[in-house]
């Protein structure tokens, strides 16, 4: 069973890449767009949001591995474990394939949808070629990770990732500097990517000897077992890049390349916000498995409800920050050209807080294989979204598509996941709304009305104020939010630290 400091462990970790994660690239982006131009930097988000899509080609299985290993490893079934890791490598390597067999016709696709200046087609086309052989190599790479995330060793997996996101970006900065382009970009991804695959390697096969890639222990029915249970995250995988990516497809295609950018720097800060709530919440899913293999629900609906409230106050301390210091953000960041992104930022962020508090949720039905409706209704709001997208094209502003997609968002990643989840664990709405959404919101309230009169009474000119407003708002929310965790365990806390003083 997993203990509460190594869940602890495993959060603050996750936590802390998610963080140095947007650090960087909120550093890096300013100078790509400042450096490659509006035109240029929007090309390179188009590459990455169409060649994510060729990583769906391994039918979900990589998503699948983590969790089914954590299953087999609480059941003590050594073979399946096996069974299981080696039956992944042989489909992601056919995907790996398929991908490379591909990518030809998929670049001559690029053109075709896009208007690229003559004088960025030869190095577009190079770009494109790196990044679907990174993408190839991404297949079998990421069951190493999924090998740490069975293993609970979330700190390994963070202390890579988070020096080869500082890597990255450095050496991204250096290659735009000396003229390469997003062919220089895209190379610095390869290099990285396959440094840090064989640190990953090394670490999930040390703490796990016994596991082994053979052969032999390829079957069909584990890959039918993960091709099952992998299919329905791949449609999960399928409406949130769709969400995230295809919009920026949509936009580009519809509107303009440089609109792109626009609406990417609109939803910057929501999508780190979400990874962080996501990463944070994101180790629920083997804990959730194991305690089904267990056959624990008391400690189940435990987990449904207690995390949920957690997971509710981060967001709604979010939404706080988003309406006191988003705009000032954006203008600090990116420039008062840029003023624009900030009113998209506000519609977007409110459409997606319901959807935050319902993250621990979600992972929970992830883990006890109960996310086939989830992935119907996130591929309705997919589907819906990029309707919007086309609906709206012919409009020179990109407000009233925020508008569509905050209410798509609160409808059915909010309610519609917040209904199947009290009727699948057994709780009902209304204890969940008592004990979960109504706390959560009533902590985040007070600082951020009063972080919202500060900045209207003494507005942030510079990042040092702003940081400081920063740090003053994360004080008040950790003071509220630290309410929730009761009076037993607050003062458990308390003695546990004056013994560690007296010790010392």
């Amino acid at each position: 069973m997993i203990s509460k400091k190594i869940l602890a462990r495993n959060v603050v970790w996750n936590v802390a890449g998610t963080v140095s994660e947007a650090a960087v690239a909120f550093l890096i982006a300013p100078y790509l767009v400042r450096e490659l131009g509006a035109t240029t930097y929007g090309i390179w988000l188009v590459i990455g949001s169409l060649v994510t899509y060729f990583g769906l080609l391994d039918l979900g299985v990589r998503g699948s591995v983590g969790r089914f290993l954590a299953l087999h490893r609480a059941q003590g079934d050594r073979q399946q474990a096996n069974a299981t890791i080696s039956t992944a490598m042989a489909i992601c390597c056919v995907a790996g394939l398929v991908v490379m067999l591909t990518s030809i016709g998929a670049q001559s696709l690029f053109f075709q949808l896009f208007d690229v200046p003559p004088d960025l087609v030869s190095q577009t086309r190079i770009a494109l070629e790196l990044i679907f052989l990174s993408l190839a190599l991404v297949f079998p790479f990421n069951l190493f990770d999924g090998i740490l995330w069975s293993e609970q060793r979330f700190d390994i997996i963070n202390a890579i990732d988070i020096p080869a996101n500082v890597l990255r970006s450095f050496l991204c900065y250096l290659i735009v500097r000396q003229g390469y382009g997003i062919s220089g970009l895209a190379s610095v991804t390869v290099a990285v990517l396959v440094v840090v695959a064989i640190l990953k390697a090394y670490f999930g096969f040390r703490n796990d000897p016994h596991l082994r890639i053979s052969l032999s222990d390829i079957n069909r029915r584990t890959a039918s077992d993960l091709i099952s249970y992998g299919s329905t995250r791949l449609l999960m995988t399928v409406a949130r890049l769709s969400r995230l990516q295809l919009t920026n497809v949509v936009i580009g295609s519809a509107m303009s390349l440089a609109t792109v950018t626009l609406y990417s720097i609109g939803r910057r800060l929501i999508d780190y916000s979400e990874s962080a709530v996501a990463s944070a919440t994101g180790v629920i899913v083997p804990l959730a498995t194991t305690l089904q293999a267990h056959g624990d629900d008391n400690r189940q609906k435990t987990l449904f409800v207690q995390g949920g409230k957690y997971t509710s106050a981060l967001a709604f301390c979010f939404l706080g920050f988003f309406i006191s210091l988003g705009r000032t953000f954006i203008l600090l960041w990116m420039g008062p050209q840029f003023a624009v992104a900030g009113d998209l930022m506000m519609i977007l962020a409110v459409g997606e807080i319901l959807p935050l508090c319902q993250l621990t949720t979600t992972n929970i039905l992830l883990g006890i294989d109960k996310h086939r409706f989830l992935a119907l209704f996130m591929i309705a709001e997919a589907c819906l979204l990029l309707t919007c997208g086309y609906i709206f094209s012919s409009s020179s502003s990109l407000i009233p598509f925020c508008y569509a997609a905050a209410t798509l968002g609160t409808i059915f990643r909010g309610i519609m996941i917040t209904v199947y989840g009290c009727r699948t664990l057994d709780v009902s709405i209304y204890t969940y709304l008592r004990s979960t959404l109504l706390p959560g919101f009533v902590c985040a309230i007070l600082p951020s009305l009063a972080m919202t009169l500060l900045v209207q009474q003494f507005p942030p000119s510079r990042w040092v104020i702003f940081f400081a407003y920063c740090s003053l708002y994360a004080i008040l929310c950790g003071i509220a939010c630290s309410t929730l965790l009761g009076k037993e365990t607050l003062r458990s806390l308390k003695s546990k630290v004056q013994e560690n003083f007296q010790g010392s």
